[in-house]
């Protein structure tokens, strides 16, 4: 089954929720395997596991804090806005009984996954967000369960300006300010246990972009 649930309560709440509950027969799975014995590379080959389950809950939302963030310091009348954005995984994939791997974690999903955001926003253009990304706990990256990834967390800001008269939008961002070392992606069952797939380090963007009608 699947239920879920989107809405709004009028500019300062909106949310996106799903929740289900799937089994699954003869699902796909893709491994990694050496061609040949000790060959220093592998090949996909897809098998199909007899029954998993993937039960879990999406949820997305977004609160507006503060309207007037100024007014309420006693800055000034400013229409600006402190707004905060969540998005939240929750992950239970697993095989049902296997004859192999009995009721082990499906590899490759992380069973937590947090995405925030906090965006100031100014009338006259100028808007601040930094972030946080997090998986709070390892996860998997083979059927035997035997390894794992490392917890992370990431801090980001973004910041940029829009000049309204010209269509004219500037940003900046920096990600992973801490330059933590995580696996941004993994190859699942390699044979040759290299499941890792790095992220970035401390890194800048900036970029402009301009609209016209």
């Amino acid at each position: 089954f699947e239920l879920g649930t989107r809405g709004r309560l009028g500019t300062r709440l909106a949310w996106d929720i799903a929740v289900y509950d799937i089994e699954l027969w003869d699902e796909l799975q893709n491994i990694n395997i050496r061609p040949f014995p000790e060959a220093p590379f592998t090949i996909p080959r897809y098998q199909n596991i007899d029954r998993s389950r993937h039960l879990g809950v999406e949820a997305g939302g977004t609160v507006m804090l503060v309207d007037g963030l100024s007014r309420q310091l006693g800055l000034g009348n400013v229409a600006d806005t402190l707004t905060l954005r969540l998005a939240y995984t929750w992950s239970h994939f697993v095989f049902v009984h296997d004859a192999q791997f009995d009721n082990n974690d499906l590899p490759g999903a992380p069973e937590h996954f947090l995405r925030s955001e906090l965006r100031y926003d100014h009338p006259r253009g100028l808007w601040v967000a930094p972030g946080v990304e997090s998986v709070p706990a390892g996860y998997a990256v083979n059927s035997a369960n035997s390894v794992q990834t490392d917890a992370y967390t990431l801090v980001s800001v973004r910041l940029g300006y829009e000049y309204k008269p010209w269509n004219v939008n500037t940003f900046f961002e920096a990600r992973n300010l801490t330059d933590k070392r995580y696996a941004a992606a993994v190859t699942v069952d390699d044979a040759n246990g290299r499941f890792f797939l790095p992220g970035d380090g401390r890194s800048f963007y900036g970029g402009v972009s301009w609209r016209w009608k």
